[in-house]
Parts: C-alpha cells; sequence; structure tokens
C-alpha cells in the first residue's frame, strides 16, 4: 500500500528572509506603539496641569474647567483604544507569522489597513458636519455667527499648549505614528510578496496511485473459508489430460 507524503509543517519549511525582515519590522510597530499609549496618557496628565493653571491665571468659570477636564479623559480614550488595540494585533500576531500561519498574515494585513479606514471614515464626518456650514448662505452673516468669542480661559490655555511640554509630546506622537504606519505598510509588503506566498502557501503534494485493497469483495451467499482450515483436495484431472484415451462401450463390443 501506497501512503502519499504528507505537507510538511511550517517548522520545517525554509523561512525566506522577507517573513524574517518582516517579523523584524513588526517587533518595531510593536514598540513604537507601545511609546505612542505612553505619550498619550503622559500628554493628557501635562494637558491636565495646564487646565489647572490657566484656571488659576485667568480665574475661570468652574463648568468650562470641568468641561475640558471632560474633554481630556474622552481624548485619552478616543486615541488610547484603537492605539491599545492595533498593538495588541501586532503583538499576537507576530511570532505565529514568523512560524509560518496564514491566519496570522491576513490579521497583520487588516491591521496594517485599519488606520486608512479610521483616517477616511474621521475625513468623511468632518465633510458630513461641513454640508450644514457649506449650504448656509446669508449675505448679513460675519465670522461671529461662526464662532463664538472665546473666553480667558481657553485663550490662556491655548497660549500655554503652544508653548510648553504638551506641544513638543503632541510632535513626537504625530512622527511615531507616522513611523509606526510606515513600517506597518513595509510588513503588509513583505508578506505578500511571492517568495512569502510560497512559505505561506505551500504547493500541494503530488497525487498518489490508488492503492489496491487488502481483499476482494465477496457476493453476498457465499461463505468466506479460511485457507489454513480448508481441506486439502486434488486438483481435477480433465479427459484430454490422460495418458489413454477412454474405449467407447461399442467399440469395445465390435472388437470382441
Amino acid at each position: 500500500m501506497i501512503i502519499p507524503a504528507r505537507d510538511p509543517a511550517p517548522a520545517t519549511r525554509i523561512r525566506p528572509s522577507t517573513v524574517t525582515t518582516a517579523f523584524g519590522l513588526q517587533l518595531g510597530v510593536v514598540a513604537v506603539l507601545l511609546l505612542v499609549a505612553v505619550g498619550i496618557v503622559v500628554e493628557a496628565v501635562v494637558y491636565d496641569g495646564l487646565i489647572d493653571e490657566a484656571a488659576r491665571l485667568t480665574d475661570a468659570d468652574p463648568d468650562e474647567v470641568a468641561m475640558e477636564r471632560a474633554f481630556n479623559v474622552e481624548w485619552v480614550v478616543i486615541t488610547g483604544l484603537p492605539v491599545l488595540a492595533l498593538l495588541g494585533l501586532y503583538a499576537g500576531t507576530a511570532f505565529p507569522v514568523r512560524s509560518g500561519s496564514n491566519v496570522a498574515r491576513i490579521l497583520t494585513c487588516v491591521a496594517t489597513g485599519l488606520p486608512a479606514v479610521f483616517c477616511v471614515a474621521c475625513g468623511g464626518l468632518g465633510a458630513l458636519v461641513a454640508i450644514p456650514l457649506l449650504a448656509w448662505d446669508d449675505p448679513g452673516a460675519t465670522e461671529e455667527d461662526f464662532w463664538s468669542e472665546e473666553s480667558p480661559f481657553y485663550e490662556k490655555l491655548y497660549e500655554l499648549q503652544a508653548t510648553g511640554l504638551s506641544s513638543v509630546l503632541t510632535d513626537v506622537g504625530v512622527l511615531l505614528i507616522m513611523t509606526a504606519f510606515a513600517a506597518s505598510i513595509a510588513v503588509a509588503v513583505l508578506l505578500l510578496v511571492p517568495p512569502s506566498n510560497r512559505y505561506y502557501r505551500p504547493p500541494a503534494p503530488p497525487h498518489a496511485p490508488p492503492a489496491y485493497p487488502f481483499a476482494y469483495p465477496v457476493p453476498p451467499g457465499y461463505i468466506l473459508v479460511p485457507a489454513s482450515s480448508a481441506p486439502w483436495m486434488p486438483p481435477p484431472v480433465s479427459p484430454a489430460a490422460s495418458d489413454e484415451p477412454e474405449t467407447p462401450p461399442e467399440a469395445q463390443t465390435g472388437q470382441d
């Protein structure tokens, strides 16, 4: 019986250099996203201190201060959760990608496209919000009709934010996000090139010839007798194979 050769396990296949490079870049993306997540928390803490300082210098309305604190917390949640989700996805698929898991490769490529989808969705939402403003055509309208006068609290807060540590953290965060996005695109490209594709989808083994069954089928009604238990019987002898042909009785009477 011939047994066809099985598909070799991913660990026994030779890993191409494209997959190894993609694995290193993916670990780099994980490290950069971790720095981005830490930077978001640090920037929120710094911004909360700026709110206290602006409120102290301008004797601001407590409602404005409370509203700005709530916005600060909401901004941390809105920006932090997607970063943590991508961080977990890239970290969870890094080693399976190196080992040859095609599912992990697909998830990594999907994670690369998520930031672009998020940016497009945010841009579309902003366009929908701007449509009513563009459709409003009032000849007597002035700029003050669109923008309300800012309070001294917000003016002082924006001034402190533009000249302090918060501005530096924002610039560094944008640079890190752009670096992670570029590296993730490189990872997706390296995982989709032909050498990587052959590593994750090896060619199918050749088809083996059909094997013969161990026993022939027996029609119903027949009894199978093992060869070891069947009695021995001499094979029948045909008349043509005998030494002397048999003489008919009529021929013997004529001779007498």
